[in-house]
């Protein structure tokens, strides 16, 4: 097993021996594994090298962070993205927070003004009620990954896969919004 420098990818991973300082010892990758890395590559992995990643097993070394769900092959084979890649500028989540904050206000409103006023218990008025609370579940859905997203620099489903429900709830949500 050959010893290369720690930038280098080793194809199927890297072993747990030690080579040196700088160096990683790559397993073995036969034709079969490089005919398999090379059909990922070509069928698979567009989504990572589009935004400038690269499809790697996870022991290799990453400058960035690895990023799961962008590349085919099994799970351990994951994205190595560059750093920054999803982190959300200051200015645009300060403009976004304000955003989805002034919907939640909004939507609270609507609702709150619809449920106090007892005139407004009428067909058309609770259509417009249930939308109003799609649209504000959807928002605080918005607002919890986005702030997850930002202080984290990185996809939802990295921080927690468990997230990935919240992230579902707010397409749902969406969904309702839309219909």
């Amino acid at each position: 097993q050959p010893c290369v420098l720690r930038s280098s990818i080793c194809i199927a991973g890297v072993s747990s021996l030690q080579c040196g300082v700088g160096l990683q010892c790559c397993m073995e990758c036969d034709n079969t594994c490089q005919a398999a890395d090379s059909w990922f590559r070509s069928h698979r992995d567009n989504f990572c090298v589009g935004i400038g990643g690269s499809c790697q097993q996870e022991s290799n070394y990453c400058a960035g962070s690895y990023e799961a769900g962008m590349c085919g092959g099994p799970a351990p084979r994951k994205c190595c993205t560059p750093r920054g890649t999803f982190s959300v500028p200051l200015p645009h989540f300060i403009v976004q927070t304000i955003l989805l904050v002034v919907i939640i206000l909004t939507n609270s409103l609507v609702i709150m003004v619809t449920i106090l006023d007892k005139e407004l218990h009428t067909i058309p008025n609770i259509g417009i009620t249930s939308l109003a609370v799609a649209d504000l579940f959807l928002a605080v859905g918005w607002f919890v990954i986005q702030l997850l997203v930002f202080t984290h620099s990185t996809t939802i489903t990295n921080i927690d896969k468990n997230l990935r429900h919240v992230q579902d709830l707010a397409f749902v949500f969406e969904m309702s919004v839309i219909l």
